[in-house]
């Protein structure tokens, strides 16, 4: 099951056109920081609504940046 799903990605990652990813480069950085925040935001909002206090809620932010 590993070996499919690093072929999987291997296989997305040589249809990648770098060209076109650097002469879109602020959008594409721009999408990056806007999935991160969604991601921090879902976090913080699921920890608050699962009883988290609001202190905890926000230590959750950054966290959920690194995996």
């Amino acid at each position: 099951r590993d070996v499919l799903l690093g072929l999987f990605f291997i296989t997305i990652g040589m249809l990648l056109d770098v060209a076109v990813v650097l002469d879109n480069l602020g959008w594409v950085l721009a999408a990056l920081l806007g999935l991160l925040l969604l991601k921090c935001l879902v976090a913080a909002a699921a920890s608050r609504w699962l009883g988290a206090t609001q202190g905890n809620a926000m230590r959750a932010m950054p966290a959920c940046t690194v995996e």
